[in-house]
């Protein structure tokens, strides 16, 4: 519980991530809450900020940090990894395409 990645000293990004945690991980993955299209277009989005800007680096990112920098919901950062990455946020490793 004290670990920062996981409940952020952020209120926003704090709130954030523990309505994602509420979230049943299954129903998440089985219901599309955005398109193919715009799954591959935040999937790229998510590569080229990984390669440019090297996010990664910085030791207090987290989920909903991440989602601020692509401009997108914690909840659709999520899902662009667990179903466009097969990865979650802690084991993500991009990989340019």
């Amino acid at each position: 519980m004290k670990q920062k990645e996981i409940f952020p000293l952020n209120l926003k990004h704090r709130d954030d991530v523990i309505s994602i945690k509420n979230h049943s991980p299954q129903n998440i993955s089985k219901r599309k809450i955005i398109s193919s299209e715009k799954l591959l277009e935040l999937k790229h989005q998510l590569n080229q900020l990984m390669l440019h800007e090297e996010p990664y680096l910085n030791t207090d990112i987290n989920l909903a940090s991440l989602a601020e920098l692509l401009k997108i919901t914690p909840h659709q950062l999520s899902y662009v990894i667990n179903n466009g990455f097969n990865q979650n946020f802690f084991s993500l490793s991009i990989s340019i395409e």
